[in-house]
């Protein structure tokens, strides 16, 4: 057997290594353009409500503040995953505690969350739901009222308008009712599990600069730039070619920096100002306003004879996606198809549903789906 090999065996030193242990290696936090402004986020106080007016003017007079941006701002276009449910900014409604309401671009950072402090928006509350369980139940608030207008993936999502549910997957093979018939031992019980966050060292961070014949060029620490690329694009309804993203180092993800989220702010606001803007999230906001693993409620059934062999399986996987998918219709595909785990049951019945709640949404993180 020959031993000349190339990579096989032999040290290989990262490409990158030199720059992050000498710290000239750039992140989205590093990035600054000539005549950046600072942008920051006012997010919604309350979990599900009406917004009734939002009153800016104080904001804009103050010394520094170069634009205000809110709904009525936002294009509308409407991005996702495999379900598009979102756009930039909360339009007729919140629909969880931390979502973006109006943005403010200022010469820096304490100019711009002093103007915040001055925005005033009149809500009308209406009742939330924060558990999935009661989440699907007849008669439970609307997460979304209008999702009969989403575009979706055939295949990929199957949302149920009229209820909470915005994606539903089933496995069957065999005769459950048979293989339990004939199991010597049977395991039932309800499991929890409950949201985390990613916590990444780096914050989400991103500078936009919107030109003037309409393109858009983002510096972001974005973990999948290209499906960044198509959200914005989506989003602001133009053309992906239109939109350039450059990807900065990433300072630490585990799937929590998959999704756009400063981006569409960020580049609303460069456009009404005139300039790139720069947003980066607080520690705080990072746990209010970003994504989290899926929390889930899990029933399990499971039969096996005496040799060892699991005969049957019976599963209802229930994963809460906050007000929004982010990824939470594919997480829903993976954890019913690998319900069985590493074996072959013969006998299987599984159920998943991924299911709308007024909380911050989930999204992929490590395991994607699993505990």
């Amino acid at each position: 057997m020959s031993t000349d090999f190339t990579v096989v065996g032999k040290p290989l030193p990262r490409v990158d290594g030199v720059t992050r242990a000498t710290g000239r290696i750039t992140y989205g936090v590093d990035v600054k353009i000539p005549g950046m402004l600072y942008g920051k986020l006012l997010h919604s106080d309350y979990p599900h409500a009406r917004i009734r007016n939002i009153d800016y003017s104080q904001a804009l007079r103050l010394p520094g503040v170069k634009a205000v941006v809110t709904g009525a701002d936002d294009p509308g276009g409407r991005f996702g995953a495999r379900l598009a449910d979102q756009v930039i900014f909360a339009h007729e409604k919140v629909r969880f505690a931390g979502e973006p309401v109006a943005a403010v671009a200022a010469i820096d950072e304490e100019t711009a969350a002093e103007a915040l402090s001055l925005i005033e928006v009149e809500y009308e509350p209406l009742p939330a739901v924060f558990d999935p369980i009661e989440a699907m139940q007849p008669g439970a608030p609307l997460v979304h009222e209008n999702l009969h207008e989403y575009v979706f993936w055939e295949g990929w999502a199957r949302p149920r308008p009229g209820t909470n549910i915005c994606n539903s997957v089933s496995l069957r093979r065999g005769d459950p009712k048979r293989g339990f018939a004939e199991a010597d031992a049977v395991v039932e019980n309800t499991y929890r599990t409950h949201a985390i966050q990613h916590a990444s060292i780096e914050p989400h961070a991103c500078v936009v600069n919107a030109e003037a014949d309409g393109r858009i060029t983002v510096w972001s620490c974005a973990q999948a730039p290209y499906q960044l690329r198509m959200g914005l694009a989506a989003a602001l309804r133009i053309p992906a070619s239109k939109v350039r993203v450059i990807g900065t180092a990433v300072g630490g993800g585990y799937g929590g920096k998959t999704r756009m989220k400063l981006e569409g702010p960020a580049a609303l606001l460069s456009r009404k100002a005139g300039r790139p803007v720069k947003i980066v999230y607080t520690r705080t906001e990072e746990f209010i306003a970003a994504t989290t693993r899926h929390p889930s409620v899990i029933r399990m059934k499971t039969g096996a004879r005496r040799d060892g062999m699991l005969v049957a399986c019976e599963a209802e996987l229930i994963y809460d996606s906050g007000a929004y998918t982010e990824a939470g219709e594919i997480v829903v595909w993976e954890v019913v198809q690998g319900a069985q785990g590493p074996y072959f049951i013969p006998n299987i019945q599984v159920d998943g549903y991924c299911v709308y709640t007024n909380r911050v949404s989930a999204g992929a993180c490590r395991g994607f789906g699993w505990p």
